[in-house]
Parts: structure tokens; C-alpha cells; sequence
């Protein structure tokens, strides 16, 4: 039996129907329980449930909480689940290929632990071509063309990206287990430190080639309000957050550890690049920056040759202009 959690919260009235009905497609005859939490919605997921013709072997529960964010609803869910044995996650905004939860139910029949595909981010190149390109040691499984064994610990990959965001997701319960995703990093980063916390109990792994995701355009945290504002700024301090509390989880794995160090690295950079730009528009959250240094005080020493090099760039880029004319 499968639950499907939903963190739902939109603007735009059809954008979650969309979702729903990839899910009622689902070639499975498994019993699927789907959760959609109402993290105080400005748009109701009452008639955008109703609206999708769901079959004998599905159920649809509505939650409704204190709006939290995804990792808050994600977690009232996980939280609420009945007698499922697997767990998928899905944005209120992306939708499923039918093949995505039978492709799944086919790797935990087979033993594995944890299930994962590629996804689409444009016309010209798939999301594990662009994160990780031949890096992935894949093993062919059985006699489908799509199905691969992953032949390398998980966390080495949950550090550097996605190696399958949440949409893609699907997990045995068991493995899940406490595990729980960090309420405090609001925007962003939560997803890659419980991918990360569910790494290092060292799952089998199922990655397919096929595309098992078509991501929507509904609201976004990560693109929603420009990167100088203070919503941008906050997202990058919660992603800095994310990279610095993995740290421990990875302090066995050299591979993982390597990569991790130097994912912090740029995540300082971009934390003072957003910095910088925010606080020339009057937008830089003084109390959250101030906290941020105190989690993480090597984080200052970036900001001078941080700030150089926007420097430099912006001289360089005025220079080309002046020659051009």
C-alpha cells in the first residue's frame, strides 16, 4: 500500500487537479492512500479533489494545519499515516508519468529500499545528466531497459543535488522510520538533509532512466520574490543551513565529506553575493544574518574576497560596455 503526501498551498485555482489526476492514472493495483496537506491554501483542495475521477483503489484524505511550510506539512503527514507500507512524495504542482508508482512497487518487490528517476529540465537535458553527468555507477537490474542498480553509497550523491527531488521519491516506511524533515529551514535545503538522513542508513538503491516527473509552475519558494530580497536572502541562509548540519551525518563517507566542504564553500559565496545585493536595496534581514554568523562564523571570512569579486566583475563588465561603444 502507497502513501502519496501532498503539501498544498496555492494561488491558482486547477494547479493541484493537474497533480491529482497523474496520481489517479497510476497503473497500480495497490491500494494508494493520498494525503493533501492544506498548509492554509489560499486556494481549497476540497474541489480541486473532487474534480479528479479517482479508482476503487484509491483514497484521498485532506489535512488541514497552521501553515508551516512544506517541511512542516510533509511532516504532519508522516505523522497521521495509517498502514502504508511505502511513502512518495509529490509538490502540489508537479505531476507523475503513469508508469512512476508501478516502476516502484517493481523495485521494492525486488528488495530495494529506496526508488528514484530522472526528471526533465528543459528540452536538451534531464536532471542526472546536469547534476551528475557519468559520476552515477549504475548497474542494469533484471531485463527492463530502465531499471539500475546504484553501485555507490547514496549520501555521496544526496550532497552534491538532487539525486531525485521529492516528486521522484518514493521510500520504503520502514526506512523512514523517525526520520523527520527539518521544520526550521523553511524554503529551502530541507529536502537534500533528509535525502541525506535517509543516505546514511546505507538503502538499496533504484535509480530508473526513465522520465517519471513533468514539474509544474505553480508557487515556488526558490524563484518566488527576486534573489536581493529578503525571501531570497532567507533561502539562501536556510540552504547554508542545510550543508553546515550534514556535516556530521557525513563525516564517514570521504567521498561525501570532500563534496560536502566544497558545497559549503559556494554556499557562503552565494550567501554574501545575496547579502550584498539585498542590503544595497535597504532588504537584508539584520537579525537572521547575525544569527547565521553565529552558527556558522567561518562564514565571515568570505565576505571580503566575496565582495571583491563582484567588484571586479561589475568594473569588467562596465569596461566591455565602454569598449563596445
Amino acid at each position: 500500500m502507497f502513501a502519496v503526501i501532498i503539501p498544498f498551498y496555492q494561488r491558482e485555482p486547477g494547479i493541484l487537479a493537474r497533480t491529482l489526476q497523474s496520481v489517479a492514472r497510476q497503473d497500480v493495483a495497490d491500494q494508494v492512500v493520498v494525503y493533501v496537506v492544506d498548509d492554509e491554501s489560499p486556494v481549497a483542495p476540497g474541489p480541486e479533489v473532487d474534480s479528479v475521477q479517482w479508482g476503487d483503489n484509491f483514497q484521498v484524505r485532506i489535512l488541514k494545519k497552521t501553515n508551516g511550510g512544506p517541511a512542516s506539512a510533509r511532516n504532519y503527514a508522516l505523522d497521521r499515516l495509517g498502514d502504508e507500507q511505502y511513502v512518495a512524495f509529490l509538490d502540489s504542482d508537479d505531476a507523475w508519468t503513469d508508469y512512476h508508482l508501478s516502476s516502484a512497487h517493481y523495485a521494492f518487490s525486488n528488495g530495494f529500499d529506496l526508488y528514484t528517476a530522472d526528471w526533465a529540465l528543459d528540452e536538451n537535458i534531464t536532471a542526472l545528466q546536469r547534476f551528475y553527468g557519468d559520476q552515477l555507477r549504475l548497474r542494469v537490474y533484471g531485463k527492463t531497459e530502465w531499471a539500475h542498480e546504484l553501485e555507490d553509497d547514496l549520501v555521496n550523491f544526496t550532497v552534491m543535488g538532487p539525486i531525485g527531488k521529492l516528486s521522484v521519491l518514493v521510500v520504503k516506511r520502514d526506512l523512514i522510520a523517525a526520520t523527520r524533515f527539518a521544520e526550521s529551514l523553511k524554503t529551502a535545503g530541507e529536502d537534500g538533509l533528509f535525502a541525506t538522513e535517509l543516505a546514511v542508513k546505507q538503502p538499496k538503491v533504484m535509480v530508473s532512466n526513465r522520465i517519471d516527473v513533468i514539474t509544474g509552475k505553480g508557487v515556488n519558494i526558490f524563484t518566488a520574490d527576486g534573489w536581493d530580497s529578503k525571501k531570497g536572502v532567507m533561502r539562501s541562509i536556510y540552504f547554508l543551513r542545510s550543508r553546515i548540519l550534514m556535516r556530521p551525518l557525513v563525516k564517514e563517507y570521504p567521498h561525501a565529506d570532500k563534496n560536502l566542504k566544497e558545497k559549503i564553500r559556494n554556499a557562503r559565496r552565494g550567501f554574501w553575493k545575496t547579502a550584498f545585493a539585498a542590503a544595497k536595496k535597504g532588504n537584508l534581514p539584520l537579525t537572521e544574518t547575525w544569527r547565521l554568523l553565529r552558527f556558522d562564523p567561518p562564514l565571515l571570512l568570505f565576505a571580503p574576497s566575496t565582495l571583491i569579486g563582484l567588484l571586479i566583475a561589475k568594473w569588467t563588465s562596465r569596461s566591455q560596455s565602454s569598449f563596445g561603444k
